[in-house]
């Protein structure tokens, strides 16, 4: 029993850490601090609304000067579901993938390391009080983290391949990715230079 837990406790912590996740969402957890998460989510709530009904509505217009990227994903939602609850239920369940990419990627760069302690290590990311308050108020921060992290794949396959082809797909990926990214959270725009 002991050995089956040591060889699964990347598994068994990336399943428990997820449902903690989930337990998080069901209480309206805001372990970032003083409901920061939650007031920007309610404050963009207007913002996700107006996108609804007009996806071409400039942020500026209504009371948000962030790149409007994740809110437009957040109106798709709201459109079908029409419902603030089911909205951040999606969005909770797409932060997931966050701690799996980073997992990929470790994987990815890292081959000769036990797969075991990198997906373990990459479950911690569900104990980060931003990640966790993030994916729980469809903040986007998480949003932006997975198109970056997604780049940061495309960019180690690059660096993997050779690069004497004249067009490499990876290029082309990496920079949709970033692009991505930076129309989520401006601060991506320093990886660029």
């Amino acid at each position: 029993m002991t050995s089956y837990l040591k060889e699964n406790s990347g598994k068994i912590s990336f399943i428990l850490l997820t449902l903690s996740l989930f337990v998080g969402f069901i209480f309206n957890e805001d372990s970032s601090g003083s409901g920061g998460h939650i007031a920007d989510f309610n404050n963009t709530w207007g913002y996700v609304e107006v996108l609804t009904n007009n996806f071409f509505a400039f942020p500026g217009q209504h009371g948000s000067d962030l790149t409007p990227l994740s809110y437009m994903f957040l109106s798709w939602f709201n459109y079908f579901f029409n419902d603030k609850y089911i909205v951040r239920l999606i969005f909770c369940t797409i932060s997931i993938t966050l701690p799996m990419l980073f997992y990929y990627a470790l994987k990815n760069h890292y081959e000769d390391l036990d797969r075991n302690k990198l997906l373990l290590f990459a479950s911690l990311i569900f104990l980060f009080p931003s990640f966790r308050s993030g994916a729980i108020w469809a903040n986007s921060s998480n949003m932006a983290n997975i198109f970056f992290l997604l780049f940061i794949i495309f960019f180690n396959n690059w660096l993997k391949k050779d690069r004497s082809d004249k067009i490499n797909s990876n290029i082309f990926y990496q920079l949709i990715f970033l692009a991505l990214a930076v129309y989520t959270r401006q601060y991506y725009a320093v990886i660029y230079l």
